[in-house]
């Protein structure tokens, strides 16, 4: 589990600046959290998933989860910038790192978040009152990053099609008016 130890953090700047320096033209590279459920260290976010709690509902200091990994990314980019300027951070908001950080962060220019668009309404273009959670979220990572990309499924990849075929076009304007 991250626990932000700093020679774990070192370590992952290291690995990072490794995989780079295989591939010297490389512009982007992604660092982010496991898909899935976090494994969560934290004895207020042990204690919420104990309880059979939604973990990433849980606060911390920063009143989200993910504060703690963004806090680790900056490190990252930041060493990346000096030792390979030009190169991007991507970062995946999913799952337990969906929700921005309420306050105190600012990502610096070379990472970029993807914010996934698991669990919205898709049966509504993303600009109805009833995906208004998921403006929210957008917003407020707005606040947080200058470079903010969309993951939304759009395919039929299960048993069953997606109800949303009919919002793509909708869904790409609103986000191209609000600058994502």
């Amino acid at each position: 589990c991250w626990t932000g130890d700093s020679s774990l953090t070192a370590a992952l700047i290291a690995g990072v600046k490794q995989r780079l320096n295989a591939v010297p033209s490389a512009t982007l590279i992604s660092v982010s959290a496991q898909d899935g459920a976090p494994a969560v260290c934290a004895p207020d976010l042990a204690a919420a998933r104990d309880a059979g709690m939604d973990a990433y509902a849980s606060t911390n200091a920063l009143g989200r989860y993910s504060p703690a990994m963004l806090t680790v990314l900056i490190k990252v980019a930041n060493a990346i910038a000096v030792s390979h300027p030009g190169v991007r951070i991507e970062t995946l908001a999913y799952d337990g790192s969906m929700e921005p950080p309420l306050s105190g962060i600012l990502l610096p220019d070379n990472v970029i978040v993807t914010l996934c668009l698991s669990g919205r309404d898709a049966s509504a273009p993303l600009s109805a009152t009833r995906n208004a959670a998921w403006q929210a979220r957008i917003a407020g990572w707005q606040k947080v990053t200058k470079h903010l990309r969309i993951w939304a499924y759009t395919d039929g990849s299960g048993p069953t099609p997606r109800p949303n075929w009919m919002n793509v076009g909708d869904d790409l304007t609103y986000l191209a008016d609000i600058g994502v």
